[in-house]
């Protein structure tokens, strides 16, 4: 079993769609683990590939209007003080989970249901990218069409002048960054509001967890290399994993693994 939707949530760096995916990944194993228990007989391994995101819980943000920009990183020259005369950064370590309880909808949804919406004013066909870079009046509606979904897909929480501002911004980028790039804006406000951060659209380095229950979970323990746990999981089973593959029939042409 995979959960390859706890990956695909964080790429784009959505934090509401990448927690709901892992407790229903944790919920998955937990049936697994109940299963060995009666079995007796049954090892249960969790691990992942890599990590993806480089996610951070707490995050400075901006006094002066709340936010962070959200395409880039911002530069410590470019922080303004805040209104009280503050810092430009919130030093306080906060997040705050319970801001995407109300999330409703992965991010990658949200940009769909608002292209699908401004296609509603347009005969039911969603703009071309071309279209949408031509005329402000289509990047408008765009822009509106987002701040629409968000609002009711996040708990009817307002949306705010820097969250319409990166709306604006990514909408300006559509001929480049497509859907997916609507998808990350979408992604980065809920981000931003519950204070968690990312270092990265895609994988990292990061140590991944390594879980073991059942028969033979002794020895599946400690750091290892992900070649080493096949190794000893072959060894648990008593496989020949050289033999195996031999007798693995040759894919088709054309096929991609």
């Amino acid at each position: 079993m995979e959960g390859s939707k706890i990956d695909k949530a964080a790429h784009p760096n959505d934090a509401a769609a990448h927690l709901r995916e892992i407790l229903a990944y944790d919920e998955a194993v937990a049936a697994m683990v109940a299963f060995a228990k009666k079995d007796g007989n049954t090892l249960v391994v969790s691990t992942s590939d890599h990590e993806t995101g480089g996610l951070t819980l707490a995050r400075g943000i901006d006094l002066s209007n709340d936010a962070e920009a959200v395409l880039h990183t911002r530069s410590f020259a470019a922080e303004a003080p805040g209104p009280d005369g503050e810092t430009g950064f919130d030093t306080e370590y906060q997040w705050y989970p319970s801001r995407l309880a109300n999330v409703a909808m992965s991010a990658e949804m949200m940009a769909k249901e608002a292209l699908t919406n401004l296609a509603a004013l347009h005969g039911g066909v969603v703009p071309t990218a071309a279209d949408i870079m031509a005329s402000n009046m289509l990047q408008n509606e765009l822009v509106s069409a987002l701040k629409a979904t968000l609002l009711v897909r996040t708990g009817n929480v307002a949306v705010t002048a820097p969250e319409e501002a990166l709306l604006v911004e990514v909408v300006g980028l559509y001929n480049t960054t497509k859907e997916y790039g609507l998808a990350r804006a979408l992604a980065t406000i809920t981000s931003a509001r519950a204070h968690i951060g990312w270092t990265s659209w895609g994988h990292t380095a990061v140590d991944v967890n390594l879980y073991a229950y059942g028969r033979g979970s002794a020895s599946i323990s400690g750091s290892m290399e992900n070649s080493e746990l096949g190794s000893k999981i072959e060894t648990l089973m008593g496989w020949n994993l050289k033999t195996l593959t031999g007798m693995l029939p040759t894919p088709p042409a054309g096929w991609d693994a």
